[in-house]
């Protein structure tokens, strides 16, 4: 009777094992398994808003829908609606769209015929969405930090990391500043003293 008693319980024993190693019962491993389906779950997520903000910029800025109020209004934040309002540098009541290109308001020299193009789009460690493009021929970056909301994104924040055309005129001012200072033309008797 012992023996048969021992044999159910190695029987009973053998079961819950079995059952519990193919999934059948609840263990400490079912928690691990639902925190990893989150994890892809929000990584997809994520990957799938990235690639929706690619795609947004690309558009945007190639088919310069900046300049265009209703994608403006249905696609910027208040915060950025008012930072266009406030950046608007002519007369009139209306949004620097232009502010997502270069300076630029003629094509660069042999360039008549370079489309304005999205060259890259890089996120960085800040969560800022980096945008090397043509413009008019004239290379430019900026960088925006958008949000999604309900499949939409919208632009919160711009800032205009480099502009060729710019650099380009700094550093010839710069050059005939340098050419303006003559030393030889200077010297301590020319130099009116203070009283």
């Amino acid at each position: 009777m012992k023996k048969k008693y021992l044999l159910i319980a190695i029987s009973a024993l053998f079961l819950l094992t079995f059952s519990t190693s193919c999934g059948n019962g609840k263990s400490t491993n079912d928690k691990s398994g639902i925190e990893e389906n989150i994890e892809n779950s929000d990584k997809y997520d994520a990957e799938k808003n990235d690639s929706l903000i690619h795609d947004f910029i690309t558009n945007m800025y190639e088919k310069e829908l900046y300049y265009n109020y209703d994608f403006l209004e249905a696609h910027c934040t208040k915060k950025m609606l008012k930072y266009l309002k406030d950046e608007y540098e002519y007369n009139g009541d209306s949004y620097a769209g232009y502010l997502f290109r270069t300076s630029a308001q003629d094509y660069k020299p042999g360039a008549e015929d370079v489309k304005n193009k999205v060259l890259s789009i890089n996120k960085d460690s800040e969560g800022w969405y980096h945008y090397m493009f043509t413009d008019g021929g004239w290379r430019g970056e900026n960088k925006i930090k958008v949000c999604v909301e309900n499949g939409e994104v919208k632009v919160d924040e711009l800032e205009r990391v480099y502009d060729e055309l710019a650099e380009q005129y700094n550093r010839e001012v710069k050059e005939t500043d340098s050419l303006m200072i003559d030393p030889l033309y200077f010297d301590e008797k020319s130099i009116p003293k203070e009283k």
